[in-house]
C-alpha cells in the first residue's frame, strides 16, 4: 500500500507495526517494529495481534508555502483595490469573499449623461423665453379681439404647452434629485425619453408661434387697409403711398398692390383737378398751375386736363405777369411779356404799363445789391423801400431786407466787440459782414486794422481809460514748445547759444521801451524824497519820445507798480523775466531788430513812431533793460548794448548780465502784462 506521505516525500516504503503484547514478549518490550506484510499481521514470538505504527506527518514544504501565500496575497490585493476604486468612484453594488471579488455602481451621471442632462436644461429654458413671448402675444390679441375663436385656439394649444413644459421641467427636477442620491438606474434612457418630447414641444410651440404669426399679419394687413382708405380721404397722398408699399410687403399680390395704386391715383386726380378749379376762379396762377403739372404727371391722358390748360392759358396769362413781376421774379416775367405782345397785341397798353413797372422794380433790386455789397445801408434802405411801395412781396426782397438787418448788426456788433477787446468774436463777425458785403473795403480794412491790434491787447486793459492804451503798445506772445533761440543772438549773448525755449503762460510785452515823455507823467507824481529814493535823476538830455535812461531798478518798479494802480489794479504789470524776455526773442525772432552802435551815450537812438502790430524792436538793441530777477549783484539785465558788450569783452568778461546801478546811461526798461 502506497501512502500519500511517502508520495508527498517521492517514495513507496513498506508498513511497520509493534506487537500489541506489551510486558509478555520481547519483541513488544523492546518497541522493534515488524514489517506488516497483508491483513492480520501476528507477532512471531508470541503471536499476538501487530498493530500498525503511526507515523507523525512531514513538514510541508517551503515552496508550496512560499506559492500559497503569494496567491493569498494576491486575492487579498485585488479584493481590497476592488473596495477601494468602489469608495473613491461608486457606492458597493455586491461583495463575495470566495472568490473575493467587488460589484460598485457609479456614484454620479457619466459626462455624457451630463451634457444631456445640460442640453435638455437648455432647451427647456429657451422654450419658456419663447412661451412667455407667445404668452405675451396672446394677451395682447386677446385684448384687440376678446370674442375672436381663432385666438381662444391659439390661447389653448399655448396652456397645453405650458402645461407639458411644467411636466417636462419636474421630470429633470425629478432625474437630478436620483442623480444627486446616487439613483441612476435607467438614466440613459430616462434622458432620452424627455429629450423626445422636448423635440415633440418644441416643434408645436414654432408651429403655434407661425399660427401667431400668420393671425397677427392678417390683422395689421386689415388695419393698414383702413388707414389707406382714412389717408386716403384726409389727402395725405404720400402716407397713403407708404401704405400701399407696407401692405405690400405683407402680402405680396400684384393684384391688389395694383388695385391700391389705381385708388389712390384717380383720388389725386380728382382731387388736383378740384383744386386746379378753385385757383384758376380766384387767380392764383401758381397754384392752378402746379396742380395741372401735377395732374399731367400722373396720367396725361387725364380726360379735363387738356381744358383746364386751354383755360388757364387763355385766361389768366396776364394776371400771372402782374403776379411774376410782385413776386420779383424778372426773368420769368419778361418771358411773359414777351410771349403775351405775341399772342395779344391788342394788350399793348397794359403790357407796357407792366413792362416799366417791371424795369423800375428790377432797377431798385439791382441798386439795392450794389448798395448791400458796398455796406452802403442809408442807400440800400431807400431802394427796399422804392420796392415795397410798388407792393413787391417776394423771396427775393424778404432776403434783400434780412441781408440789410445782418449787415447793420454784424458792422455794429463788430465794433463793439472791439471794445470789449473780444477779438476772436469780432474776427467771425467781421468775416460775416464780408461774406454779405464784400466790396465795403474801407470798412473790411479798417476793422481788420484793428482786430490785429486787438489781438495783442490784454482783455484786462477792456475797461480801463483809453490813455492808458497809448503808453501801454503790447505784443502778445503765445504758449509753445521748443522754440530755438535764433543763431544771431547767441553772436550777443553766448549763454543762450544753442538753447530750447518753452513758454507755459501767455504774457504781453511791450513792442518799445518806456519814453522820457511817459516816465517823467509818474515823476510828477513823486514827492522829492521818494524820488530820492528811487534815485531819479533831476533831469534828462534826451527828447521827450526818445527811450529812457539814467534809470534805477528801484524807479522802473515804481512806474509798474504805479501804472498797475492806474488800471485799477485790473492788470498785472511787471519788468519782464528773463524767461519771458527770452521767450519774446525766440517767438518773434529779430527781424526787427536793429544791431548798431549807439551814437552818444547820453543820446539813445530815437525810436520811431510808426509801429505796427507785429513790430517789437530793440529787444536786442539800444538799451540795456531791467528785468525781474534778482542777482547777486542786484538785478539781471536783458539784451546786450553794442558798447557795453565791447567794453565786458575787453575787460575779460564773457557778458554783462548782472547789475546794481542807480544811475546809468544804458540802462532802460520795458513792461510785461501776465494774464
Amino acid at each position: 500500500m502506497t501512502s500519500w506521505l511517502s508520495m508527498l516525500h517521492g517514495e513507496e516504503k513498506q508498513p511497520l507495526g509493534l506487537c500489541n503484547n506489551i510486558g509478555n514478549c520481547s519483541i513488544a518490550d523492546k518497541k522493534k517494529e515488524i514489517p506488516i506484510r497483508g491483513d492480520n499481521e501476528k507477532c512471531p514470538e508470541c503471536g499476538a495481534n501487530i498493530a500498525p505504527k503511526v507515523y507523525p506527518p512531514p513538514p510541508i514544504p517551503r515552496p508550496l508555502i512560499i506559492s500559497a501565500l503569494l496567491i493569498f496575497g494576491l486575492m487579498v490585493l485585488i479584493f481590497f483595490s476592488q473596495m477601494i476604486w468602489c469608495t473613491i468612484n461608486g457606492t458597493f453594488k455586491s461583495v463575495s469573499f470566495f472568490p473575493p471579488s467587488v460589484t460598485c455602481k457609479p456614484s454620479s451621471a457619466s459626462p455624457e449623461e451630463k451634457n444631456k442632462l445640460k442640453e435638455l436644461e437648455s432647451e427647456i429654458d429657451k422654450l419658456k423665453i419663447r412661451m412667455e413671448k407667445i404668452d405675451s402675444e396672446v394677451n395682447l390679441l386677446v385684448e384687440k379681439n376678446p370674442k375672436s375663436i381663432q385666438i381662444d385656439t391659439i390661447s389653448e394649444t399655448a396652456k397645453l404647452l405650458n402645461n407639458e413644459l411644467t411636466s417636462t421641467q419636474k421630470n429633470i427636477t425629478e432625474i437630478k434629485d436620483n442623480i444627486k442620491n446616487q439613483n441612476l438606474d435607467g438614466l440613459t434612457s430616462k434622458l432620452d425619453e424627455i429629450k423626445a418630447i422636448v423635440n415633440n414641444i418644441k416643434i408645436r410651440v414654432e408651429k403655434l408661434f407661425n399660427k401667431i404669426e400668420q393671425y397677427k399679419t392678417a390683422l395689421a394687413l386689415q388695419d393698414l387697409k383702413k388707414l389707406f382708405q382714412r389717408n386716403i380721404d384726409n389727402k395725405n397722398w404720400s402716407e397713403a403711398s407708404e401704405n400701399i408699399k407696407n401692405i405690400h410687403n405683407l402680402d405680396p399680390d400684384p393684384a391688389l398692390l395694383a388695385d391700391l395704386t389705381e385708388q389712390l391715383k384717380n383720388a389725386q386726380l380728382n382731387w388736383y383737378q378740384q383744386q386746379a378749379i378753385a385757383a384758376i376762379e380766384t387767380g392764383d396762377m401758381d397754384v392752378a398751375e402746379k396742380h395741372i403739372i401735377a395732374m399731367e404727371q400722373l396720367e396725361p391722358n387725364w380726360p379735363t386736363l387738356a381744358g383746364l390748360k386751354l383755360r388757364l392759358d387763355k385766361t389768366y396769362k396776364l394776371a400771372k405777369l402782374n403776379q411774376l413781376i410782385t413776386q420779383g421774379d424778372w426773368n420769368k416775367a419778361k418771358q411773359y411779356l414777351n410771349e403775351l405782345h405775341q399772342l395779344h397785341p391788342s394788350w399793348k397798353v397794359k403790357l407796357i404799363e407792366l413792362e416799366i413797372k417791371l424795369n423800375d422794380t428790377q432797377n431798385h433790386q439791382d441798386m439795392a445789391n450794389k448798395m448791400l455789397n458796398k455796406a452802403d445801408w442809408n442807400e440800400a434802405k431807400k431802394h427796399l423801400d422804392k420796392l415795397r411801395d410798388a407792393d413787391i412781396d417776394s423771396v427775393v426782397l424778404m432776403n434783400l431786407l434780412d441781408t440789410l438787418t445782418k449787415g447793420e448788426q454784424y458792422q455794429k456788433q463788430t465794433i463793439n466787440l472791439l471794445k470789449e477787446l473780444d477779438c476772436d468774436n469780432a474776427e467771425i463777425k467781421k468775416n460775416q459782414l464780408a461774406k454779405i458785403s464784400p466790396k465795403a473795403i474801407e470798412i473790411l480794412d479798417t476793422f481788420s486794422r484793428q482786430i490785429q491790434q486787438c489781438q495783442h491787447t490784454p482783455k484786462c486793459l477792456a475797461s480801463v481809460p483809453k490813455n492808458i492804451h497809448g503808453v501801454l503798445p503790447m505784443y502778445h506772445i503765445p504758449v509753445f514748445d521748443k522754440k530755438p533761440v535764433p543763431q544771431s543772438v547767441s553772436y550777443w549773448m553766448p549763454k543762450m547759444k544753442g538753447k530750447i525755449i518753452n513758454n507755459n503762460k501767455n504774457f504781453f510785452i511791450m513792442r518799445r521801451e518806456v519814453t522820457v515823455q511817459e516816465f517823467q507823467q509818474y515823476v510828477e507824481t513823486l514827492t522829492k524824497i521818494k524820488q530820492e529814493q528811487q534815485f531819479i535823476p533831476t533831469g534828462w538830455k534826451q527828447q521827450a519820445d526818445y527811450p529812457v535812461s539814467h534809470i534805477s531798478w528801484e524807479a522802473a518798479q515804481g512806474y509798474a507798480n504805479w501804472l498797475s494802480e492806474k488800471t485799477g489794479n485790473n492788470c498785472i504789470i511787471k519788468l519782464p523775466s528773463e524767461k519771458q524776455w527770452r521767450s519774446a526773442l525766440a517767438y518773434i525772432g529779430l527781424k526787427n531788430v536793429e544791431f548798431r552802435k549807439i551814437n552818444d551815450w547820453n543820446e539813445p537812438v530815437k525810436l520811431k513812431k510808426s509801429l505796427t502790430p507785429k513790430a517789437v524792436v530793440h529787444l536786442f538793441d539800444n538799451l540795456t533793460e531791467w528785468s525781474s530777477d534778482s542777482c547777486l549783484n542786484g538785478y539781471n539785465v536783458l539784451g546786450q548794448n553794442y558798447q557795453v558788450r565791447e567794453r565786458a569783452l575787453a575787460n575779460g568778461h564773457s557778458s554783462v548780465t548782472c547789475s546794481n546801478a542807480k544811475e546809468s546811461p544804458i540802462l532802460g526798461f520795458r513792461l510785461v502784462i501776465q494774464e
